[in-house]
């Protein structure tokens, strides 16, 4: 019924061998991943889609091509080809292009070349800089938006706000000094032409033929 102390030990040295594993891939950062994840989920970012569950830490840069959705621990900078999905946290700058958060956290500067959407109790402390935003969590940090920037009622932001179209709902919590955008003027090419068309031209050289035929 019971289990000598010799008879443990090949177990435990498996078992250890197992969670080093990890250690020797090519960054020299620990990462730290169960067994059964290690082998369902290999240590590649170069697919279309990639997932990292909520047990998994990476203390480390993470560059993916693909799509990333993360629901552990990244503790380092992580640039994303296409969608960024956070239901966990990451310590570090982060750049993709759509970017979402579901009660994730972010600390250190965004950057999102399409849309930023986050949920409610969701927490960025960085500047943040995209396309569009609709934001229903809090930002403490300076934003640039490009386009649409959409404040739902249960959002909280401290720090300045540029952005070419802005709406807030009524219970959101600013703090900031807001810039609009303005845009750019489409009369320009007119008033440069100085009111010219091309009827104005040809007026103009049939008035010179006229002359020229009159001093002849």
């Amino acid at each position: 019924m019971f289990r000598s102390r010799k008879s443990l030990q090949p177990h435990q040295e498996e078992k250890e061998a197992v969670i080093q594993q990890p250690q020797s891939a090519m960054q020299p950062a620990p990462i730290t991943i169960k067994e059964e994840e290690f082998m369902d989920h290999p240590q590649s970012v170069n697919k279309e889609e990639s997932y990292l569950s909520e047990d998994v830490v990476i203390q480390g840069d993470v560059e993916c091509s693909g799509g990333l959705t993360l629901l552990g621990t990244i503790r380092g900078n992580v640039h994303c080809g296409k969608d960024l999905i956070v239901r966990g946290q990451i310590t570090g700058n982060v750049s993709a292009d759509n970017l979402e958060l579901h009660s994730g956290q972010i600390e250190g500067n965004v950057q999102c070349r399409s849309t930023l959407t986050m949920d409610r109790d969701c927490v960025i402390r960085g500047d943040v800089q995209a396309s569009e935003c609709v934001t229903d969590g809090e930002i403490y940090g300076s934003m640039t938006i490009e386009g649409n920037l959409h404040v739902q009622k249960n959002a909280w932001i401290e720090g300045d706000i540029t952005a070419r179209q802005f709406s807030v709902l009524q219970g959101a919590h600013l703090e900031s000094k807001i810039v609009m955008l303005q845009e750019e003027s489409e009369d320009a090419e007119p008033e440069e032409a100085d009111g010219m068309n091309d009827a104005d031209e040809f007026d103009e050289e049939d008035a010179a033929f006229q002359e020229e035929d009159e001093l002849q």
